[in-house]
């Protein structure tokens, strides 16, 4: 399993260069969030439901198919989102393309686990993680 110190190193050493059209910063912001979304993706998911206490959260989760062990992230969105934003999708993707399992978490009444959950989200709320 790759150290947490190889990681950080390995993402230092990469140099970020946007698009040549999207160098404006805003531009990327709003690119980022109205980008179309990866269907591929969407249909690798396998959709879990994950107990917390008495009540219950749902994960899409995205497992490498070969036969070795592979280290997990596991994403949480933001306020009001989902584990199907484009830009919860490029992080799987991303994790996927450097050889990790992922877990894109739905928090509680989140991307479809409204009829799960005993009761709502709360952004200050850190215990379901």
């Amino acid at each position: 399993m790759k150290s947490l110190t190889f990681i950080k190193r390995k993402l230092r050493e990469k140099s970020f260069k946007p698009n040549i059209f999207l160098i404006n910063n805003h531009l990327q912001t709003i690119i980022g969030v109205t980008s179309i979304r990866s269907n591929k993706i969407i249909k690798k998911a396998i959709r879990k439901k994950f107990r917390i206490g008495d009540d219950f959260i749902e994960g899409d989760c995205y497992w490498q198919m070969n036969k070795k062990k592979f280290a997990t992230i596991i994403i949480v969105h933001g306020i009001g989102g989902s584990s199907r934003e484009a830009y919860i999708l490029r992080l799987i993707k991303k994790g996927l393309d450097n050889s990790y399992n992922v877990i894109a978490l739905n928090l509680r009444s989140c991307g479809g686990t409204e009829k799960i959950s005993k009761r709502l989200y709360n952004a200050g709320d850190s215990k379901d993680i």
